[in-house]
């Protein structure tokens, strides 16, 4: 059938008005779906005649009503598309991304984004992170996971831009102390159960507070160039454990507070090895000293002295 305003249409009429399925193409544009009185009603699909625009959804009334999606492509060749619910032809609920990939889901009203009401975004901010989470006021606002252009990533509440120093938070390979860390997160450092992982892949896990290990096991790195494998307390050694020193030396034995105490064993880069009791990383009390010639030297030390 001719249009009058010209176009056609392609379909049923009943008592001269576009009802049930069919095609019609006008001025506008071109549509595909279901009519009634004359106007879209139903599911259809929608073109505009430059083909800029697309909508696929739910039509009431000649307009836009309940589900949908709708693409616009831009005159540099950007795309923009919204998928939600849409009421008497305006967007109303749903999720908008733009050219740049970045995604916002609200509620519109007028056309506009309510920012009164919860927002959702996925974005790219200022250094480079991805944001997403709630948004509020052009920034992070609410829960949500931040990550670095690095790939470290805190996920937890914001205000303002920045994660609440009061509430709990999780990390993922988030630089800290030579490593990256993962697990709880609490202030600006790990807090709670995690692991720090260093380059050569040795691990720290167990509790944290306030960015120094509490109660973990494993590879402590000190400055110095020391390496620790063992239990670490408040940031120190402390218990079972193997120090290796930056000059070569290596202890074997108990630690506290971070230093040798008990009963242990010292390797001397010279070759020579002192087994016996240490009080404040220092000999003391009964020991031996092997030579590199084999020969033994026993007594008691005190302070470091025999």
């Amino acid at each position: 059938f001719l249009e009058p305003g010209g176009g056609s249409f392609s379909g049923r009429l009943q008592e001269g008005k576009r009802t049930g399925g069919g095609v019609l193409h006008c001025s506008e544009g071109r549509y595909e779906g279901r009519f009634a009185g004359d106007e879209f009603e139903g599911e259809g699909n929608f073109v505009s005649a430059d083909g800029t625009v697309e909508f696929r959804g739910s039509f009431a009334r000649g307009r836009r009503h309940g589900p949908g999606y709708e693409l616009r492509r831009g005159e540099n060749g950007g795309v923009e598309s919204f998928e939600g619910e849409w009421v008497e032809g305006e967007r109303r609920r749903g999720i908008l991304t733009a050219a740049d990939g970045s995604k916002t889901k609200g509620t519109w009203a007028n056309g506009c984004l309510d920012e009164a009401l919860p927002v959702w975004r996925s974005c790219t901010i200022g250094d480079g992170s991805h944001w997403e989470g709630g948004w509020v006021g052009g920034q992070p606002h609410g829960k949500g996971v931040l990550t670095s252009a690095q790939g470290a990533s805190l996920r937890g509440t914001f205000a303002k831009g920045a994660l609440c120093p009061d509430k709990a938070a999780h990390a993922d390979s988030v630089p800290h102390k030579g490593g990256t860390f993962d697990g709880s997160w609490r202030a600006g450092a790990p807090h709670g159960r995690g692991r720090l992982t260093y380059t050569s892949g040795a691990q720290l896990e167990g509790e944290w507070r306030g960015g120094e290990a509490h109660s973990c096991r494993g590879t402590l790195l000190l400055s110095g160039g020391h390496r620790f494998d063992g239990q670490v307390r408040s940031g120190a050694p402390d218990g079972r454990g193997s120090m290796r020193y930056a000059n070569g030396a290596r202890f074997e034995g108990t630690f506290r507070a971070g230093a040798p105490e008990d009963h242990g064993i010292c390797f001397e880069p010279d070759g020579r090895r002192y087994e016996g009791q240490w009080h404040g990383g220092l000999r003391h009390g009964h020991g031996m000293v092997t030579l590199p010639t084999s020969a033994r030297v026993s007594g008691s030390w005190a302070r470091g002295a025999l």
